[in-house]
């Protein structure tokens, strides 16, 4: 819940902060990693058939509930969101990634990493959404 809350206000404050495109680039296909996703017009992700077709078929209601849980959930749900309403509208990413495939970002570099790690290689680190 927390990064799709965040990711929600991340698409409203890249416009404020800069006249640049901006892309959001997908790890993976769990729940919290792309529910806001959608928000973004250029959308990149690990080229993988399996998580390719869980973001193009989106999640319903249903299949979000068990997230919702008091037992699962370790912050209070903000005032203004609808746990009856919440979906993952279905995407198709822009852009397939691929190991080795280099993102330029002009003074910095992100190199594609197996299965779909960040490495930025002009200052040797990982950003990875998982853990190494």
């Amino acid at each position: 819940m927390r990064r799709q809350i965040f990711a929600c206000h991340l698409s409203i404050l890249s416009i404020k902060l800069t006249e640049l495109p901006v892309s959001v680039i997908l790890t993976h296909e769990h729940y919290d990693h792309v529910a806001s996703a959608y928000r973004f017009k250029d959308i990149a992700m690990y080229d993988n058939a399996d998580a390719l077709k869980v973001l193009k078929a989106g999640r319903d209601n249903a299949s979000l509930q068990k997230y919702l849980k008091k037992d699962y959930l370790w912050k209070t749900l903000p005032k203004d969101f609808d746990p009856d309403s919440w979906t993952i509208p279905s995407m198709e990413p822009a852009t397939l990634l691929h190991d080795g495939d280099i993102i330029d970002l002009g003074g910095r570099k992100l190199e594609i990493m197996v299965p779909g790690e960040l490495y930025e290689t002009n200052k040797k680190s990982l950003h990875t959404a998982r853990p190494v």
